[in-house]
């Protein structure tokens, strides 16, 4: 185990439900392909903090890269629907993030 994943495992222990701890270790997971923990992890943020911008494109995005393109789309469109019209930045970049999924699909 790396040294981060590590330290970030640590400081869970002392506070499980910290943002970014828990992005932390779901962004350290997603470099390794741990991909089982990872969206556990990602979903875990969606539950404590659902209008976490962030947590959905993260996730989203481990989702496309370990090949499940329809769970990138319904992570990023659960984004769209949880962000509602706050975070406009964010909307921006998971409407993006779909629009390239579906060009990608079209290829």
């Amino acid at each position: 185990m790396s040294d981060r994943l590590a330290a970030v495992r640590d400081y869970l222990t002392k506070k499980p439900d910290d943002r970014f701890a828990l992005y932390s270790l779901g962004m350290e997971l997603r470099k390794r392909g741990e991909w089982a923990e990872c969206f556990a992890t990602f979903e875990r943020i969606i539950e404590l903090f659902p209008t976490y911008g962030a947590g959905y494109y993260a996730y989203g995005a481990a989702r496309r890269e370990s090949g499940d393109a329809d769970g990138a789309r319904t992570a990023w469109n659960r984004g769209l629907v949880a962000l509602g019209a706050s975070d406009p930045h964010t909307r921006s970049e998971l409407t993006s993030a779909l629009q390239a999924l579906d060009e990608d699909e079209e290829e």
